[in-house]
C-alpha cells in the first residue's frame, strides 16, 4: 500500500462520523449535504484516480475499493457519489496532459460521469456542437466536469462505430454550461442526486473529447491501460452498506427485548443464524472481487492482453458482490423484525440502498448470463468486452 493510500484511507475512517451524522440530512435533501461533500473533499479521496503526471495519487483498484468500502460503510450515498465523482483521472487519461492541468487546475474537483449514450455530438469544425439530456448523472450538484457520451451526428446522420453500433464521443462539458433536473427520487441511494442533465447548444473543443471504444489512453500507466478501468472499484460499495447493516443489526440484537419469551434478539437462534450467514455472504464476495480485481491489476501491471474470459470474470465478481450484499441486508432486515421498517434506521436505508444498487446496468442479475456467455465459450456482449 502506498503512503497516498493510507492517507486517504485514514482519512476516510476520520470523516466516517461526520458522512453517518448528515447520512438523514443528506437523505432528506436528497443531495449530501455541504458538510458531507467538504468530508469527503478532505479525504482526497476525489483525487484518487488521479495520474501521478498530473501530481495525484493514482490509487491502484484494490486500494480505491478499500477507501470505497470505508466511505461506504459510513453512509451509502456518500460511497456513490465518491466512486462516481472521483472519476476525473480515468477521464482525463485520455486527454492530453496539457488540457487536463487547465481542466482540473486543483486534482480534488468532482467529476460526473454518463457512459450511458444519450445526446447528439454534431461534428463541427475544431469539435463538436453539443445538445440532448442525460439521466444518472450522481453527484452532479457538486460536481465540475461532466463528461457525457454523445452519438456522433455528422452531416445529419448517425456515424456508424464498432460492431455495427453508433459511433460515440465522450465529450467533457463545464458545469455552468450545463442544467440539472431534480428528477432522482429513488427508493434508496437518495442522496446521490442522480437526476437529469441537459446540455443546449455547447460547443465542445476536440481537446476535451475522446472515444472509450476506439482509442487508447495518452497516458500509459496501467490504471489506465484498460478502457472500463472506471467502473473497476464499484462493488465497493455495496459491500461497505452491507457492512453498516450487520454492525448496525448486531447493535440492535444486542440490546433489543423479544417477545414473549423477553430474551434479547442476540440469543435468539434464528437471528444468529441470519446474521453468521449474511457475514459468510459479505465476506465471500469481497474475497472473490479482491481476488479478481487483484488478477486484473497484475495482467495490466505486467502490460499483457486481458483476456475477455478474465474481466468477464470480474463482472461476475461485481454482480456477486451487489447481489450477495443485497441478500446479506435482507436476512439482517428480515431477522430483526419491526425494528428496520421505519425510515429514518439504518437498517432500512441500508435495505434500500442495496435494493436501488442491485438494480444498477452493471449489477442487474442479467449480467450473470453476460458472464456465463463467456464461460460457455460465447463471444461477450456489447457491455462486456
Amino acid at each position: 500500500m502506498t503512503r497516498s493510500s493510507t492517507t486517504i484511507l485514514e482519512r476516510a475512517r476520520d470523516v466516517a462520523p461526520v458522512l453517518r451524522s448528515e447520512a438523514e440530512g443528506s437523505e432528506a435533501a436528497r443531495s449530501l449535504t455541504p458538510a458531507a461533500v467538504g468530508a469527503l473533499r478532505g479525504t482526497g479521496v476525489l483525487s484518487m484516480t488521479m495520474s501521478r503526471a498530473l501530481g495525484g495519487p493514482e490509487l491502484s483498484p484494490i486500494e480505491q475499493i478499500e477507501v470505497l468500502e470505508e466511505l461506504s460503510s459510513a453512509d451509502g450515498s456518500a460511497g456513490w457519489c465518491a466512486m462516481i465523482n472521483s472519476d476525473g483521472g480515468y477521464m482525463t487519461a485520455f486527454l492530453d496532459p496539457t488540457v487536463a492541468k487547465e481542466m482540473y487546475p486543483s486534482l480534488d474537483l468532482a467529476t460526473a460521469v454518463v457512459a450511458q449514450p444519450a445526446g447528439q455530438a454534431v461534428v463541427e469544425p475544431g469539435g463538436y456542437r453539443v445538445n440532448g439530456r442525460w439521466s444518472f448523472a450522481s453527484g452532479g450538484p457538486h460536481a465540475s466536469w461532466f463528461f457525457l457520451n454523445a452519438i456522433v451526428i455528422d452531416h445529419g446522420e448517425m456515424q456508424p462505430g464498432i460492431g455495427g453500433l453508433p459511433r460515440v464521443v465522450m465529450v467533457a462539458v463545464p458545469a455552468e454550461q450545463v442544467t440539472l433536473y431534480d428528477t432522482w427520487h429513488a427508493a434508496g441511494l437518495c442522496a446521490t442526486a442522480s437526476g437529469d442533465v441537459n446540455v443546449e447548444e455547447v460547443f465542445v473543443p476536440e481537446e476535451r473529447t475522446f472515444s472509450h471504444l476506439e482509442g487508447d489512453a495518452i497516458d500509459p500507466s496501467p490504471l489506465y491501460r484498460w478502457r472500463w478501468m472506471f467502473f473497476v472499484n464499484l462493488g465497493a460499495v455495496p459491500l461497505g452498506i452491507a457492512r453498516a447493516a450487520l454492525a448496525e443489526a448486531a447493535e440492535i440484537a444486542n440490546s433489543k427485548v423479544t417477545f414473549p419469551t423477553l430474551a434479547l434478539a442476540r440469543d435468539d437462534a434464528d437471528v444468529q443464524a441470519s446474521l453468521g450467514r449474511a457475514t459468510a455472504l459479505v465476506g465471500s464476495a469481497r474475497a472473490y472481487l479482491h481476488d479478481t480485481v487483484g488478477r486484473v491489476w497484475d495482467v495490466l501491471v505486467a502490460g499483457s492482453e486481458l483476456r475477455p474470459e478474465l474481466w468477464s470474470e470480474y463482472r461476475l465478481a461485481l454482480t456477486n458482490a451487489a447481489h450477495a450484499s443485497k441478500r446479506a441486508v435482507d436476512l439482517a432486515y428480515e431477522a430483526l423484525g419491526t425494528s428496520g421498517i421505519h425510515r429514518a434506521s439504518i437498517l432500512n436505508r441500508c435495505h434500500r440502498d442495496t435494493t436501488t444498487l442491485a438494480q444498477h446496468l452493471l449489477t442487474q442479475p442479467k449480467t450473470f448470463a453476460s458472464s456465463g456467455r463467456v464461460l460457455l465459450g460465447l463471444e461477450p456482449d456489447a457491455i462486456g468486452y
